[in-house]
């Protein structure tokens, strides 16, 4: 199988929440201003294409001024932001530098848990969520580095509302989880190897927003040997290693991009982001995996990456082409903002 390579990848931080791609020369981004970490289009043509997806979407911190200025703005002030704004940027672009390692991790998570089959993913409980929790990490401009990943874990939509004090959202939060699923459903179900949608919850330290994005998941594109099925060693381990090598290179400020013209699937290759004609641009450490089996990594966070201690035999490599299976679509993880009313945190879904 042929190695990825770095030559076709999409360079900025920021891309396009439909298709993707950073804008053609010319044409600047336009952002879903009143979202709360809201996605960004590099047209009105995406942004109305994307428009079935978001349609819900509140313009939180314009129409809900007041709770942002009571309850979140104080919060991002606590943590070092000067204000819910700026916090606001800062999520959204971190959550965009580490969206591939996010996803991922996720997606192991749950083939680990539920398996790969229709069968399997319908024994699971919808009121469970996916939940990535962060933490800030102090002053700096790389918007790699602006936080960092402390867990990821299966928790109940009760267990994840209360440790953040929310507990009275619960009813809310669980109607609109039940309806964004039919929107997911809407969406993907199209694709005959669709199997459901979970949310990847964000949390953030003690600041009360409750940020969604909803994760298609998909049985298996090829077969996979009874050798190699749920029941066996293997998925456990090296769902348990991708995790830690997706972690570790969020914590690193690793940002791991596809190498082609779809974005967000296949074999990732690590990079880092450098300011260039002012703005943040990623620029791979290496062209291929290979380069990593020939002797010392000049770069030291891979190094320190590449030098963690991993329970299967895999490389980073073989673990990401084996849960490659999973995926589909160019597309990816989609996200649309719903409005839980005044003086209630936003949510995205």
């Amino acid at each position: 199988m042929s190695e990825p390579d770095s030559t076709n990848t999409p360079a900025i931080l920021r891309l396009c929440a439909y298709c993707e791609c950073e804008p053609a020369e010319g044409p600047k981004f336009r952002r879903c201003a009143g979202c709360f970490a809201g996605p960004i289009y590099c047209s009105r043509e995406c942004q109305k294409a994307h428009w079935p997806v978001h349609r819900l979407a509140s313009h939180g911190l314009r129409k809900d001024v007041a709770f942002y200025k009571d309850a979140v703005e104080p919060c991002a002030r606590a943590i070092g932001f000067r204000s819910a704004s700026a916090l606001s940027k800062a999520l959204s672009d971190f959550l965009e530098a580490h969206n591939w390692a996010i996803k991922t991790a996720a997606m192991a998570l749950r083939v680990a848990t539920y398996g790969y089959s229709h069968d399997t993913m319908g024994e699971c409980d919808y009121k469970e969520v996916i939940r990535v929790h962060l933490a800030y990490n102090g002053p700096g401009r790389n918007p790699a580095r602006t936080f960092r990943w402390r867990s990821i874990e299966w928790t109940d939509i009760a267990q994840w509302l209360s440790d953040m004090q929310l507990s009275y959202m619960e009813d809310d939060i669980t109607s609109m989880y039940g309806e964004a699923r039919k929107m997911a459903y809407r969406e993907f179900g199209h694709d005959e190897h669709y199997v459901s949608s979970f949310p990847i919850v964000i949390t953030l330290q003690d600041v009360p927003i409750t940020l969604w994005q909803m994760n298609p998941q998909y049985s298996p594109r090829r077969y996979i040997p009874p050798t190699l099925g749920f029941n066996t060693s293997w998925v456990e381990d090296e769902r348990r290693d991708l995790k830690r090598f997706c972690m570790s290179c969020v914590n690193n400020g690793v940002s791991l991009r596809y190498p082609g013209e779809v974005p967000g699937n296949g074999v990732a290759l690590p990079g880092r982001f450098i300011r260039s004609q002012h703005r943040w641009v990623w620029v791979p450490y290496i062209n291929n995996w290979s380069e990593t089996r020939t002797g010392a990594i000049p770069h030291r966070p891979l190094a320190r990456v590449l030098g963690v201690t991993y329970t299967g035999s895999w490389n980073p490599e073989e673990m990401m082409r084996a849960f490659n299976n999973y995926r589909t679509g160019p597309t990816g993880m989609l996200g649309v903002a719903m409005d839980n009313g005044p003086g209630r945190p936003m949510t995205l879904i």
